[in-house]
């Protein structure tokens, strides 16, 4: 036979499994979310963000690619212009 003390603690935790756990579970779901949120864009950001201030101060990229911007200077695709006569 159950004493009056285990007897309430059952009741109390078939209410929290009825009425919050979905509250919780939601809750839960969101801040984890988040979290991937933030962590994907640090993941995705940083490397980059680190790759192009070695790349500006004159270090080489650590995963070159071909897609990779640069600023070549391609004399070929802009000529320079000529020096106008008499000067």
């Amino acid at each position: 036979m159950m004493n009056s003390f285990l007897l309430l603690q059952e009741q109390e935790q078939q209410f929290f499994v009825k009425n919050c756990e979905e509250d919780v579970r939601d809750a839960v779901e969101s801040r984890l979310k988040t979290v991937y949120l933030i962590s994907d864009i640090l993941e995705h950001f940083f490397p980059m963000l680190s790759d192009t201030l070695t790349v500006m101060a004159g270090g080489n990229t650590i995963n070159p690619e071909d897609a990779y911007l640069t600023d070549d200077k391609d004399e070929t695709a802009r000529p320079t212009p000529e020096a106008p006569e008499g000067e």
